[in-house]
């Protein structure tokens, strides 16, 4: 069934500017009286899509479901920050795209998942925390011998481990950054690098 089918070049055929004097006087649009076929049928059109098109169970709760997501997004003081921005600059609004949106989207389902990224990382942690018998201070270095301090920490078990688990690849850099970080810390390190998709670091070989 089709909805909001209606003549819009005969409507607009029959407007013309209106007015009445007197006790109420008035100034506007109105439509001749061959027109008022055409308005009927526009008005019933709208009425139709607003109640089989705009005010469908989906579509309202798609766009209630999106208007969630957008002041969640609006939250964030970086995004909040740069979106303002965008709207003040013409040279930065060309760059605020659905991209942009679906971007942040995934930033804050990743902010989410931040317990859960946590634990995934200390798991691998204890194994070699453990292994070695280090104190549990949850600091990274811990997952190396701390009495025998490794000479090359960058291709090991330890970081491919960390890789295959998140399924990223880890610059020297990036290892040896991790290497004197906490626990939290490495956490928030994993998810800075999950965002940005490893973009800025070439791809290591898992081992």
């Amino acid at each position: 069934m089709l909805y909001g089918v209606y003549n819009i070049d005969h409507l607009i055929s029959t407007i013309r500017l209106g007015y009445q004097i007197g006790d109420d006087p008035w100034f506007g649009l109105a439509v001749t009286e061959k027109g008022l076929g055409a308005f009927e049928n526009f008005v019933h059109s709208r009425y139709q899509l607003y109640l089989h098109v705009y005010s469908y169970k989906t579509v309202v709760g798609f766009k209630s479901l999106l208007e969630q997501a957008i002041t969640e997004l609006l939250s964030n003081d970086v995004f909040k920050k740069a979106f303002n921005d965008a709207l003040s600059d013409i040279s930065l609004f060309t760059t605020l795209t659905d991209a942009t949106l679906w971007e942040g989207f995934k930033g804050v389902i990743m902010r989410k998942d931040y317990k859960n990224i946590f634990d995934r990382f200390h798991r691998i942690y204890k194994k070699y925390q453990a292994k070695y018998k280090n104190p549990d201070s949850n600091q990274i270095c811990c997952m190396w011998s701390t009495k025998n301090p490794p000479d090359e920490i960058y291709e090991c078990s330890q970081i491919s481990d960390i890789e295959k688990e998140f399924k990223i690849c880890l610059s020297e850099l990036d290892v040896y950054e991790l290497y004197d970080m906490k626990l939290d810390e490495a956490t928030e390190y994993i998810i800075k690098k999950l965002e940005t998709g490893n973009e800025e670091n070439g791809k290591k070989t898992s081992y």
